[in-house]
């Protein structure tokens, strides 16, 4: 998401600017997810650590999906996306994502949890 801006300059040309806004606004966004999260995880941290669980999961189910498809394609060990097809990779990546925000969730909970007691 970028706001371009087009104006002339003193020999006459035509200048365009280009203003890229999706880095603060993925900041932006990150900081209100943390906000409204993180105070109800210091009082009550053990339902975030399912719901971490769970995502953890979701992503491991979404990434075996995506392999699944190569281990019938008699391809059973790969590196990387080359030999799936879109909708596989974007399971593929998306698993991965998953797998990494749960874990980082699930230890995230786990100091915060330990800490009470």
């Amino acid at each position: 998401m970028s706001f371009w801006f087009s104006y002339k300059d003193k020999s006459g040309r035509n200048q365009v600017i280009g203003v890229d806004f999706l880095p603060p606004v993925i900041i932006i966004l990150v900081g209100m997810v943390a906000a409204i999260i993180l105070p109800n995880l210091l009082i009550h941290p053990a339902p975030f650590f399912y719901l971490f669980c769970a995502t953890t999961g979701m992503g491991l189910i979404l990434f075996l999906i995506s392999k699944a498809s190569l281990f019938s394609k008699g391809m059973l060990l790969t590196f990387g996306t080359k030999a799936m097809s879109k909708p596989f990779r974007v399971c593929y990546y998306l698993g991965y994502a998953l797998i990494v925000l749960g874990a980082l969730g699930v230890l995230v909970t786990m100091v915060i949890y330990g800490g009470k007691g």
